[in-house]
């Protein structure tokens, strides 16, 4: 068996316009992605990651966890 397989997506961060993360809106974007069958990739590629605090981090890992 494969240990990896399919298609991976990198996800954008959406944030709200006093900079936090609009979870909601991160929320829809993943489990639209995951309703596609595919795999969602965040704080990996599109590069806000760099900007966003630790605090910011552990939110949206936390919430993509539940999927």
């Amino acid at each position: 068996m494969k240990k990896y397989n399919g298609v991976v997506v990198p996800l954008v961060t959406p944030f709200q316009p006093d900079g936090e993360v609009d979870l909601r809106s991160l929320e829809k974007l993943a489990g639209h992605v995951i309703a596609c069958h595919c795999h969602p990739m965040v704080l990996g590629t599109t590069g806000e990651a760099a900007s966003m605090t630790e605090p910011q981090k552990k939110a949206v890992v936390a919430l993509l966890g539940k999927f």
